[in-house]
């Protein structure tokens, strides 16, 4: 073979065939990190385990008493303050107050703006 020169190599369909069975592609080292082959992932039975983690582990809000988040509210502490006592986010109890508030508005008083 001369430099510059290009050869092709053509092979037929059964050639092709006979190459790929008597060179299969077998990897050279195992994969870092990984403990299982990847071959056989579920990934519709990891994501419905997920889901019922998910379902039993609950939302954050159900782990908080109710009766205290109420007197704090009513008390008018600033929703951070309130947050940061409970244990929760700040997104999660705005959601909750919205939510309470559609149930039951004269529970959970809109506050007046602060100028």
């Amino acid at each position: 073979m001369s430099i510059g020169k290009v050869t092709e190599w053509r092979m037929t369909e059964e050639e092709r065939q006979a190459y790929i069975v008597k060179h299969p592609i077998r990897p050279t080292k195992k994969p870092r990190g990984v403990q299982f082959d990847t071959d056989v992932i579920d990934y519709k039975k990891a994501n419905e385990c997920k889901k019922e983690f998910l379902r039993r582990r609950g939302k954050k809000i159900d782990r908080v008493d109710k009766d205290m988040l109420h007197k704090l509210y009513m008390s008018g502490k600033s929703l951070p303050d309130i947050a940061g006592a409970i244990n929760i986010s700040l997104a999660n109890l705005n959601r909750y107050i919205s939510e309470q508030r559609e149930i039951n508005p004269e529970k959970w008083p809109y506050r007046l703006k602060r100028k």
